[in-house]
């Protein structure tokens, strides 16, 4: 007979688990680029052009300045103690922390820097400005 419906039935022994990994490597990557478009969508900031610059840096902190100084760290609005405090308290855990400043060309140069030295001031030894790339 073609289906033997008298034989017992063994139970399951093992689980091909790769539909279940490759589900998960799907949505990891749709998680990834939704963050990524939301972080840089969130916070109004229109970047100076720079001829030479790199594309991104890996897995940074994101400073953002807007035209009237509100500062944003991360997405959440901060103030200079906030982030002086934040920034040392992760430089602590993370000796390669990185964090990148996206300030607004209409900002003046003086709070650039001195949110530049509050990063330094907190311990981060690797930071960059954002900026637009030139085609753009």
């Amino acid at each position: 007979m073609a289906g033997d419906a008298g034989a017992p039935r063994r139970p399951i022994t093992a689980i091909n688990m790769t539909p279940m990994v490759d589900v998960m490597l799907v949505l990891l990557i749709i998680f990834m680029l939704v963050t990524q478009a939301v972080d840089s969508a969130s916070v109004p900031v229109k970047l100076p052009k720079a001829a030479n610059a790199a594309t991104s840096a890996p897995s940074a902190v994101l400073v953002s300045l807007d035209a009237s100084g509100a500062m944003r760290v991360d997405g959440r609005a901060s103030d200079r103690p906030g982030l002086r405090q934040f920034l040392s308290h992760r430089a602590k855990r993370d000796t390669a922390l990185q964090v990148v400043l996206a300030a607004d060309e209409r900002l003046a140069y003086a709070k650039v820097v001195q949110v530049l030295d509050d990063i330094r001031g907190a311990g981060v030894s690797r930071y960059a400005l954002k900026v637009r790339t030139g085609g753009q």
